[in-house]
């Protein structure tokens, strides 16, 4: 359902703004706050410590931001999974991607290797 807004315009003439509705009659405005499903992917690996961790940093906050979260790794990114070489990645500016790991699964985020 869309609704139709006149507002003003400069110069006197008047601009016809779109406005969507939902099924409950709220505006776009509200249709922000829903939860939204997201799948990160990630091939980064060991060679660059801070982006391959970035999927994990992102997916926790997301999850922690209320909406549903994914990560699919591939490529270079499998690597991370075994303990030794996530033990030996600390990504500039952020704790070790062995302790971000353990905070991806303690929040049940599904990993698909």
């Amino acid at each position: 359902m869309q609704a139709r807004l006149e507002v003003g315009a400069r110069g006197g003439g008047r601009v016809q703004e779109q406005e969507r509705q939902n099924h409950r009659g709220s505006t776009r405005e509200s249709r922000y706050s829903v939860a939204m499903k997201i799948l990160v992917k990630s091939a980064w690996g060991s060679d660059d410590p801070t982006k391959s961790a970035f999927a994990f940093l992102h997916a926790n906050a997301l999850v922690e931001a209320g909406h549903e979260a994914q990560i699919f790794l591939l490529g270079e990114a499998v690597s991370v999974m075994r303990d030794p070489v996530a033990a030996a990645i600390v990504p500039v500016g952020w704790p070790p991607l062995a302790e971000v790991l353990r905070a991806t699964v303690g929040l049940g985020i599904p990993l698909h290797v």
